[in-house]
């Protein structure tokens, strides 16, 4: 059904410290056919529709932008008020639901039914709605009775505690993909996806682009809330960081893991073996990153796909000790396709250990660089292992398990080369990959709205049907 958007004005009260309310004209809402043109007015009393007979579908964005940037993090939209005013001589009855919404997915619908007298104005009210993401958006819709007017809709939030941080502006040039705020205690970040930007015009900007030891997992979505320390606590030393699982997050929302490829040994400096670098192993795309075990995509290298729109001068990842990432070196022939190998902002040999250094204020930053161990070698911050967030794999795709039409188990990796990386307008996603010159394929879609299940289908021809798995993590 094709919207008609009205241009927008919003009117702000001046809030207090921990709430504030919006005042959105009537005039802000949408209608639903533009064949109501006709009968659909747009007063300076509002939205009326000017139809003696029929009923119009009717829509109101509910902005929240505005308070995010001032309150940095919203715990209830304490009260939404949508005001009519019913201009017949007749009683009229308006439904509406108030609507949540995260992405593509509806998350909640909370339905309201109001009679109004001839000539009168009441309120369409909800109350203490939570809100379940810093990414939702929500919307008011309405069946507008003929020769109704929706005057304006209230919106007034709630913040539990004033939450400002200088952190979570470094994550606005990526608010498609990761939003951040504050309590007094953490940095909260969530990324609905944990991917990166896949359909860049520019191919070598794709992620999974480019591997040649494909260990036969994709990519496939996967809700993360972060929580890293406000503040980070340094210690006196230093402690090792993990071969299982993340130990940082890059600016755009996806986890960073150690390089070395086995998950039960030592990661000191000291005992680095070439072997067992995922970095030198072919595992990886262009961009630094793979889908693991979990099929949970993630960089073990400095997230260099970045570069072309990220600003140097701010923090490119964060440790989960909560210490910032900046971007040092790392771009090759291959990690970056050559365009940022003269990029070379730090001199490797002030770095420490941990590939960290202090700057000028005394505070701790860590930096990537092209060589071990590219990010984080050890942590210089406290970190709580109990914020980590492990992807749980997908049972019937267990590791060691054969593929069901292709070459080789998965988690093990088969010779061959990565060739694209995508999602179409149906929402499927796409990886190709190339055999013996021949182009094999894995598409696949989420297909439960409440729970995390997902229909593999792996094409030994890309472009003929091949054999379908439903799984569920």
């Amino acid at each position: 059904m094709k919207l008609f958007l009205i241009p927008m004005t919003l009117f702000l009260s001046t809030p207090s410290s921990a709430s504030e309310t919006e005042i959105i004209p009537g005039t802000s809402c949408i209608f639903e056919s533009a064949s109501e043109n006709a009968s659909i007015q747009f007063r300076e009393s509002g939205l009326t529709n000017s139809d003696p007979e029929m009923t119009s579908a009717v829509t109101c964005p509910v902005f929240l932008e505005s308070t995010q940037v001032k309150l940095n993090y919203l715990a209830t939209l304490e009260n939404i008020s949508l005001q009519v005013n019913n201009n017949s001589e007749e009683q009229i009855v308006i439904e509406c639901n108030l609507n949540e919404q995260i992405g593509q997915e509806s998350k909640n619908s909370y339905f309201q039914r109001i009679t109004l007298e001839s000539n009168a104005l009441a309120s369409v009210r909800w109350e203490e709605i939570g809100i379940s993401s810093n990414l939702s958006t929500f919307s008011v819709q309405c069946s507008l009775p003929a020769s109704a007017t929706i005057v304006s809709l209230l919106n007034k939030t709630n913040s539990s505690v004033d939450n400002s941080c200088a952190q979570e502006e470094f994550f606005l040039p990526y608010k498609d993909f990761v939003s951040a705020s504050c309590d007094e205690q953490y940095v909260n970040i969530t990324s609905m996806t944990g991917l990166p930007k896949l359909n860049s015009e520019d191919q070598r900007d794709r992620p999974m682009v480019g591997i040649t030891a494909w260990i036969n997992r994709v990519a496939v979505p996967f809700l993360f809330n972060w929580k890293i320390p406000r503040v980070p606590q340094i210690q006196d030393s230093y402690s090792l960081a993990t071969a299982r699982g993340p130990i940082a997050f890059a600016i755009n929302g996806v986890p960073i893991f150690h390089y070395e490829r086995r998950p039960d040994v030592s990661t000191h400096p000291d005992d680095y073996e070439a072997g067992s670098d995922t970095v030198l192993a072919g595992e990886l795309d262009q961009c630094g990153g793979h889908a693991g075990q979990g099929e949970d995509y993630h960089y073990h290298y400095a997230p260099v796909c970045l570069l072309d729109e990220h600003d140097l001068n701010t923090p490119i990842a964060y440790g989960l000790d909560g210490i910032p990432i900046y971007y040092g070196s790392g771009g090759t022939d291959y990690y970056g396709s050559s365009r940022y190998n003269e990029i070379n902002l730090v001199d490797e040999k002030t770095l420490d250990l941990c590939n960290a250094k202090l700057d000028s204020a005394g505070s701790y930053r860590y930096y990537t660089t092209s060589s071990p161990p590219y990010l984080i070698g050890c942590h210089r911050g406290v970190v709580d292992s109990s914020l980590q967030i492990n992807v749980p794999p997908f049972p019937i795709r267990r590791q060691g398990t054969p593929v069901p039409e292709g070459s080789g188990e998965f988690g093990e990796a088969v010779q061959t080369i990565v060739t694209d990386f995508y999602q179409d307008a149906q929402g499927y996603y796409h990886l190709e990959h190339e055999v013996a010159g021949n182009t094999e394929a894995v598409i696949y879609k989420k297909i439960s709205e409440t729970e995390d299940c997902w229909e593999f289908e792996h094409r030994s021809d890309a472009e003929i049907s091949g054999t379908k798995q439903n799984a569920c993590r």
